[in-house]
């Protein structure tokens, strides 16, 4: 009898030892299970929202495959957004990129820069090759933009000097025509070419 009065006891002071640890187990348990199935609703929402996206990296949206960035240092860089990885550098820039513009329709990427330039880039097998630098202004460009395809091959620059250029392609000669216009008094900082809509006025009737 005393032989298994050890035995009892040796096997009670295993179960309350080990009860405590056993019921912490069993509500950490409980609670994360509880947890899972209040957020898979949110999980679900979240891929029907994206499943035309593809695969998302923390801190890259998916409006599209690459992206464009300039920098001080006069360097272009190609950008995979689903990776968030650099994938090309492009040179050309002596200063500092102000502006990037990126035309879909002609796979052309304009820049501005501090050096003076406007470039025209074009796409061609994953890479930019440089087409056509306009002739270096008076002072460093600070923003460009490009118009509508309807209204053919027109760029305009913003300098800062307060003149804005504006660029038109002669189909004839293949050469870019160039407008200077006194706009500003100071420094153009942004600059941009839209469609306007005529809006006939309302005739009364009586």
């Amino acid at each position: 009898w005393r032989g298994e009065r050890l035995i009892m006891t040796w096997i009670e002071n295993i179960f309350l030892g080990f009860y405590p640890w056993s019921l912490a187990f069993h509500l950490i348990s409980v609670i994360s299970w509880m947890a899972g199935l209040l957020y898979l609703p949110r999980v679900f929402v979240y891929h029907v929202e994206n499943r035309d996206e593809g695969e998302v990296s923390p801190g890259f949206p998916t409006h599209g495959k690459k992206a464009l960035s300039g920098s001080n240092d006069g360097v272009i860089i190609e950008w995979d957004i689903e990776t968030g990885k650099p994938k090309e550098y492009f040179e050309g820039h002596e200063s500092g990129i102000s502006d990037l513009k990126y035309i879909p329709d002609t796979k052309k990427i304009i820049s501005s820069s501090l050096d003076k330039t406007v470039k025209i880039w074009q796409e061609d097998d994953c890479r930019l090759s440089n087409v056509h630098t306009m002739n270096k202004y008076d002072c460093s460009v600070n923003c460009i933009s490009w118009a509508p395809s309807e209204f053919g091959m027109i760029l305009i620059a913003g300098l800062s000097s307060g003149k804005v250029v504006v660029m038109t392609l002669n189909n004839q000669t293949n050469q870019w025509d160039q407008t200077s216009i006194d706009a500003h008094d100071s420094s153009v900082n942004a600059i941009s070419i839209f469609k306007s809509k005529k809006v006939s006025p309302k005739t009364e009737q009586t």
